[in-house]
Parts: structure tokens; C-alpha cells; sequence
């Protein structure tokens, strides 16, 4: 998806989305980060506060052209997890 950026054209290459049952658009964002040792938990928090900001614009964009309510996601098939929240702030 390409969008008017601050200066110029951001490209941006959103993974998955789709529209669910009860009408939310998801934006599924894949990591194929692995993960040895340590506290699995602290590092999927790591990689949500890591790569919030991407998700955030891509539902910026998306909001432009769909207004139905934003949840994105951070998919880790290798560690077979799942982190998902709310965008609020991309429909105003």
C-alpha cells in the first residue's frame, strides 16, 4: 500500500489483513524472530512496544479507506504466539 507520507510516498507492506465476523479489520503483522532461553513473556512485550509504532501506521493508512474498528496483531509462527490490541487513535 503506498500513502501521502510527511514529504513524499511511504510504501508500506502490510502482511495480512482481513475483515472478521464482528466487523473489526485486522492488521496481522508476521515476525519470524526466535527466541531462545529467557523470559518468553518480557520478550513478546519487547517486540509489542518494538514495533507498535509500525502497526500504528499502518492502521493510519487503512483507517483512510476503512472506517470499521482497528485491531492489529504481531504473529510469531516459530514461537506459535499471538499479540493483538485495539488502534484507537487511527480514525481520528
Amino acid at each position: 500500500m503506498t500513502v501521502v507520507g510527511q514529504s513524499d510516498l511511504e510504501h508500506l507492506r502490510i502482511d495480512k489483513t482481513f475483515v472478521d465476523s464482528d466487523g473489526i479489520r485486522w492488521i496481522v503483522d508476521y515476525k519470524t524472530s526466535s527466541h531462545e532461553g529467557g523470559d518468553l513473556e518480557a520478550f513478546l512485550d519487547s517486540e509489542v512496544e518494538r514495533h507498535e509504532d509500525q502497526l500504528a501506521r499502518y492502521a493510519r493508512a487503512i483507517a483512510r479507506v476503512d472506517k470499521r474498528p482497528i485491531r492489529v496483531g504481531l504473529y510469531f509462527p516459530l514461537l506459535q504466539a499471538f499479540r493483538s490490541w485495539s488502534i484507537e487513535a487511527a480514525h481520528h
